[in-house]
């Protein structure tokens, strides 16, 4: 699923509990890593009909990274310290490993590379190793931790607003991410409407029901 922007190459956020990882590269798809609680196993496996490379970290925790342009791949080069390595692929296997095409097919051989790096490394280690290095990655959350760790699902960030949701308390809703200076206080931050709170005028005002009418279906409990 992912979610927002962030990291230091403007990564892709998932939604989802910590997986496996690794490193692979093609057009829309992120390599993943993660695991909960150690190993340095890696290996493959087929997702949608696509081999992922993945690898489980010394720590919790997983996300993804990912490198369709050059400048993402070198930056997951540098921020590793493996650049070395990682250029040595190229010539052992007749590929351009400065093309997305060439390293797609030397997908398993750069996730050998990496694997090993991954592993040895806690969530916290890998954000602290890719922040602010132009990596495109990102940490996975299922939704009670994106709520809970990342600032930008919070009132902190102006698309949100707690608001108070009838029958359920306090709720933390979105609005809209479009905003127009000098049209005053937003208005966009409301309470999804209750069972029945617009019978009646969806009745009356759309289908021109008489009020005679709407009360038999309210008593004959066809309508809420």
């Amino acid at each position: 699923g992912r979610g927002p922007p962030g990291g230091g190459g403007g990564a892709e956020r998932g939604v989802g509990g910590g997986g496996g990882g690794g490193a692979g590269h093609r057009p829309a798809r992120q390599a993943e890593w993660g695991g909960g609680g150690g190993g340095g196993r890696a290996g493959t496996k087929s997702a949608a009909g696509r081999r992922e490379a993945r690898a489980a970290p010394a720590g919790g925790g997983g996300g993804g990274a990912g490198a369709s342009k050059n400048r993402q791949w070198k930056a997951l080069g540098k921020a590793t310290g493996l650049t070395e390595r990682l250029a040595m692929i190229g010539p052992l296997m007749d590929v351009d490993i400065n093309d997305e095409g060439g390293r797609f097919v030397a997908r398993d051989a750069i996730s050998a590379v990496l694997a090993p790096w991954f592993a040895a490394r806690t969530l916290a280690e890998v954000e602290s190793a890719f922040a602010g290095a132009g990596v495109l990655w990102g940490p996975y959350r299922d939704f009670g931790q994106l709520v809970a760790e990342d600032a930008r699902c919070s009132t902190a960030n102006p698309l949100f607003r707690e608001v108070e949701q009838p029958e359920v308390g306090p709720l933390l809703v979105p609005g809209s991410p479009l905003g127009f200076p000098g049209l005053g206080e937003r208005t966009d931050h409301r309470p999804a409407p209750v069972l029945g709170q617009d019978t009646d005028a969806v009745l009356a005002d759309l289908l021109g029901l008489p009020s005679a009418e709407i009360g038999r279906l309210h008593d004959a409990g066809i309508v809420a």
